[in-house]
């Protein structure tokens, strides 16, 4: 059994709202009623979700799994809304609206789709899944949060805008593309993983870097690197193929071709100098 549930926001909070209650699998197998009986933490207190939401469930027969499949729709500006999809693992969402902080932090499976801006923190901590960003998003994208050495540690986040500051850093593995620019520090202190980006990137890409691959498509306007970082030679890579038809399966085109050289630079020297920038040459 397949379940379509549409939540619709009926007005928008004027404090912040903690919803990582809001996710496919909290809804699997629920009524109406319980599901506007899932609690949200506004401001400090906690209130049904059926308060804010008007809630619709459609069932159709179309899955063959044996578990219950979610397919959930949200609809509302969602900018005071945290943590929504936080931990999600399975089923989709998808939000039609901008989104808060956190949004699909320690992802461990399953889709979130987000026509709109998205806060910082996007995809913090993620472990599996795919994140889609149909327009920009904040600081912090797949990042660790304080404290914490190692950031994202496998999935997929695609931007198909622009990005904050300190994009993927301390990530561990996983895929991140960026079609457009993004801030100071991608790639800061990455573990492994790769990271592209389409447009240009703010400076000290790589910064602290120990292992993992940035990929610059765009190779005008783009800032000085930083010294620890060394040319080695000008080639094309095999794995640029594998990734650009992944992405081409998700619906994400690039204008680069399967051909294209990269120049390749090896650092951040100070960390052992094993990770890399690869910049269309």
């Amino acid at each position: 059994m397949k379940s379509q549930i549409q939540l619709t926001l009926k007005k928008i909070p004027d404090i912040p709202v903690e919803a990582e209650n809001i996710k496919p699998e909290n809804m699997a197998g629920k009524t109406i009623s319980e599901i506007k009986a899932i609690p949200i933490l506004v401001g400090k207190c906690w209130e049904p979700a059926g308060d804010w939401f008007d809630i619709g469930i459609k069932e159709s027969p179309e899955s063959d799994s044996e578990k219950p499949v979610i397919d959930l729709f949200i609809k509302g500006d969602l900018t005071r809304f945290k943590r929504i999809g936080e931990g999600m693992s399975q089923g989709s969402m998808r939000i039609d609206g901008t989104v808060g902080f956190h949004a699909g932090a320690k992802m461990c499976g399953g889709e979130l789709i987000i026509n709109g801006n998205t806060g910082d923190y996007l995809g913090a901590h993620m472990k599996a899944g795919l994140i889609v960003v149909n327009g920009n998003a904040g600081h912090y994208i797949a990042a660790a949060y304080r404290g914490h050495a190692k950031g994202m540690a496998g999935g997929t986040i695609i931007i198909k805008g622009n990005a904050g500051q300190m994009l993927g850093a301390r990530m561990r593995r996983g895929l991140i593309y960026v079609t457009g620019d993004c801030g100071d520090a991608p790639g800061f202190n990455m573990k492994a993983g790769t990271i592209i980006i389409g447009g240009t990137p703010g400076a000290r890409a790589g910064a602290r870097m120990v292992r993992g691959t940035i990929m610059l498509l765009n190779k005008d306007n783009l800032p000085e690197l930083l010294p620890t970082f060394t040319y080695n030679c000008t080639y094309t890579p095999s794995f640029w193929g594998i990734a650009r038809g992944v992405l081409s399966k998700m619906g994400v085109q690039s204008e680069a071709g399967t051909d294209l050289l990269f120049k390749r630079y090896s650092g951040d020297t100070n960390e052992g100098g094993r990770g890399e920038i690869l910049i269309s040459a």
